[in-house]
């Protein structure tokens, strides 16, 4: 299933904890992934590693190491930290895909999305609650509300119904 940031978080909540949400998904989804590419969209000037790309360690604490190393080269090297691509990939990268990446970055956060079974989606949102993070960061992208050319997520629209 895709699942879509609620954007009522990330973009209408003051001081939401986005580094804290974006380091605990990537974590989570981790568990479901293989592969990883990460690529800094605004580095820094006289930034030359721009891409870094493998494969995730099999082991759990050795996993969530790399993907704190990434985020760390990744706000340490861009001028805006959140403009950036990352992807973890459910199968070997260099198999054919039918689907999504499992966590899709690939810019800007409201262009994040989630391909996870829903056995995983409820794992990834213990993972959140654990965190102190909402347990509907993401939903369904069935749940959005479509009214002429401008969609809604299911926060933003209870919000623009009040």
């Amino acid at each position: 299933m895709i699942y879509h940031p609620e954007l009522f978080y990330l973009q209408d909540t003051k001081n939401f904890p986005l580094k804290k949400a974006l380091l605990a998904t990537a974590k989570a989804v981790s568990t479901f992934s293989y592969d990883y590419y990460s690529e800094l969209i605004t580095p820094k000037k006289g930034i030359k590693d721009k891409i870094r790309q493998g494969t995730l360690p099999q082991d759990k604490a050795a996993r969530e190491k790399l993907i704190e190393e990434i985020f760390d080269w990744i706000t340490d090297n861009s001028e805006c930290w959140d403009l950036f691509a990352l992807f973890l990939y459910g199968n070997p990268r260099n198999t054919k895909r039918d689907e999504c990446d499992k966590f899709d970055h690939h810019d800007d956060t409201c262009c994040w999305v989630l391909n996870l079974s829903e056995e995983e989606f409820l794992k990834v949102q213990k993972v959140w609650q654990g965190n102190g993070l909402p347990s509907d960061l993401f939903y369904n992208r069935d749940l959005g509300v479509q009214k002429g050319w401008r969609y809604y997520s299911p926060k933003r629209w209870e919000a623009r119904n009040k």
